[in-house]
């Protein structure tokens, strides 16, 4: 009984070990898609500028904002978006 005790606390191991392995991989992997990608979505603007949904369509429609509307859904581009973002920080400097 011992035996299968021990063998049981030691597959546990093996599977907690290999699951935060693939979990790390996950999360790695989205990150770094996620720092890649080229355009951002109003999902990734409400979690970048911590506004609400509504907020961020606002923005997408002023036309001094870096959006356009692809097959129905708002498109962000990166670069730009960072560009202007700088310019709104340093407007209120």
């Amino acid at each position: 009984m011992e035996l299968m005790k021990q063998h049981a606390v030691e597959l546990t191991r093996e599977l907690s070990a290999g699951l935060e392995i693939r979990l790390r991989h996950l999360i790695d992997k989205k990150y770094n898609a996620h720092n890649n990608m080229e355009f951002l979505t109003v999902a990734d603007l409400m979690r970048i500028l911590d506004m609400s949904e509504p907020t961020i369509l606002s923005l997408c429609h002023d036309p001094n904002f870096p959006a356009k509307k692809v097959g129905g859904k708002w498109r962000i581009n990166r670069r730009q978006f960072e560009e202007w973002w700088q310019n709104q920080i340093d407007e209120e400097s």
